[in-house]
């Protein structure tokens, strides 16, 4: 299932916990590739921006 189909069945209410695990999955390596980005930023002192534990 697309993205697209995947949100819209989140804003209808349909099954929000499993669609929402599926979004994710389908878009883990693009959400750690950009928090692997940010994490420097963040060990190099910028205090607002979380830094988020990484399970790979």
């Amino acid at each position: 299932m697309s993205n697209e189909e995947l949100v819209q069945q989140i804003q209808q209410g349909i099954d929000p916990a499993r669609n929402i695990e599926q979004l994710y999955l389908q878009n883990k390596g693009l959400i750690f590739s950009i928090v692997k980005r940010y994490r420097y930023a963040c060990q190099s002192g910028y205090d607002s921006l979380p830094i988020i534990e990484m399970d790979n």
